[in-house]
């Protein structure tokens, strides 16, 4: 094991510690995660029914210096450990390289063609040089593009630049605002960022879109159709940042209603998805700006005593339903909503028949006693599946016929069996060590994880 064994003691010894604070326990499990620049720990203890006892902070406290031990010695990148001890003073010790929250099986590859934008025309070329001549004194000018600089540029983008990007920043490339002059500015607060910055911010917000973790749902706030229903695309090329991890891109990868070369915000804080200011760059300087639109809608019913679904309770524009404690609920109650993310929790039955007319991004199915997920099948749009304790399933193999799927949370080896690729593995919270291995490796068939394993007693000691 990569750990020693006097940290493993040290933390059988913590552990112990715990049983003796709270009696009722039958097996205090210790769960720690290391990765570099960060580390998480859980401690769980459990009564002889099984339930979970109540803790508190205490056994964090306890345990707190053990963990410490432990990550100090860490030599591998990443490595989770469990231990675990009984009353009878039996313990287990288990390590695997692998964090066991999340698991990227294969990097997302966005196949939809970026757009080569049309020449620009005098008038435009005309309108951004007199836009920058009012408006430059907002900012630290620099010296114009270099043909060097925007051939690196071209040959980054695999395309040419786009005209009236190109445009501006043979007038500048790049302008920190002024703070003193903020709402002023053309941009009021947001720096233009040169053709070197350009290809280093486009090139993180690629990895993160390829890699995680803004995988979540995007909604259409009003406009459908405007902009793709992603948080991060590789086909938007930042050309302004507001030094608070956003950007205003240039989409080169419309929705079918909006327009090649609109300009978007996307980035950190906006986490219902992007947001289309103007029609193209010259139209943003010029201040020809859409309105800001409206948030999505989040419609919940709420958890409580079981209920009847009431359909005229929930507003025509939800993008976002969560459904707690009904007594039955049919997807065809709500098949002219424009629902981008559905929970179910707690409903006695369920009947997800016509769903593959919902533009649906996520489903998630929790603590239900059934679910046919035959009508999933075939559906154009979902991209996150949660199933999470659900008694029974049927037709699961209909999971392996959904072709938008990327991000998957199970805790059903029936339902993870049956999946075609995926993009993301996410693991529910709470499971032992051993059953996370096993559903990871049911899914990266390709590389299987090893658990290292050693037991013993604490008299031993």
């Amino acid at each position: 094991m990569t750990s020693s064994q006097a940290s493993i003691h040290f933390a059988v010894d913590s552990l112990a510690t715990v049983l003796k604070e709270f009696p009722e326990t039958q097996i205090a499990i210790l769960s720690c995660t290391f990765e570099p620049g960060s580390s998480s720990m859980q401690v769980n203890c459990f009564d002889k029914d099984g339930e979970r006892v109540d803790t508190g902070f205490e056994a964090f406290d306890l345990v707190d210096d053990a963990v410490n031990a432990l990550q100090s010695e860490q030599i591998d990148p990443v490595l989770s450990i469990e231990i675990s001890l009984n009353p009878a003073g039996t313990w287990e010790a288990r390590e695997v390289t692998s964090t066991l929250d999340q698991i990227v099986v294969h990097p997302l590859v966005f196949d939809a063609p970026w757009i080569q934008l049309p020449p620009i025309t005098p008038a435009e070329e005309a309108e951004i040089a007199q836009l920058w001549a009012q408006g430059s004194g907002g900012y630290a000018v620099q010296a114009p593009m270099t043909a060097d600089a925007a051939e690196k540029l071209a040959v980054y983008l695999g395309i040419p630049i786009p005209p009236q990007l190109k445009a501006l920043l043979r007038l500048s490339d790049g302008a920190k605002f002024d703070a003193e002059v903020e709402e002023g500015t053309l941009t009021a607060g947001w720096s233009f960022l040169s053709s070197a910055e350009i290809m280093q911010r486009h090139k993180q917000w690629a990895e993160l879109a390829a890699n995680g973790p803004y995988t979540g749902e995007a909604f259409d706030q009003g406009i459908p159709g405007v902009v793709q229903l992603r948080l991060l695309h590789p086909g938007w090329i930042p050309f302004a940042h507001d030094h608070g991890g956003n950007c205003l891109g240039i989409d080169l990868v419309p929705g079918p209603h909006g327009i090649a070369g609109q300009i978007i915000e996307y980035g950190r804080d906006l986490v219902d998805g992007p947001v289309r200011h103007a029609d193209s760059l010259v139209d943003y300087l010029a201040q020809r700006r859409y309105d800001w639109p409206a948030p999505y809608l989040d419609h919940v019913i709420p958890p409580g005593t079981p209920q009847p679904f009431i359909r005229a309770e929930v507003p025509e524009e939800t993008e976002s339903l969560r459904l707690f404690n009904l007594e039955y609920f049919a997807i065809s109650a709500v098949h002219d909503l424009p629902l981008k993310a559905l929970i179910l929790r707690n409903i006695a039955a369920v009947d997800l028949s016509g769903i593959e007319f919902l533009p649906l991004q996520s489903l998630r199915l929790l603590d239900l006693k059934e679910a046919d997920l035959a009508p999933l099948a075939g559906h154009p749009t979902l991209r996150m599946i949660t199933v999470e304790n659900v008694e029974k399933l049927y037709n699961v193999e209909a999971l392996g016929a959904l072709a938008a799927l990327e991000t998957v949370e199970m805790d059903s080896t029936q339902a993870l069996d049956a999946l075609g690729d995926i993009h993301v593995l996410k693991l529910p919270k709470g499971l032992r060590l051993v059953q996370a291995v096993d559903l990871i490796n049911r899914v990266c068939r390709q590389s299987s994880l090893e658990i290292t394993f050693s037991s013993g007693n604490i008299s031993d000691f």
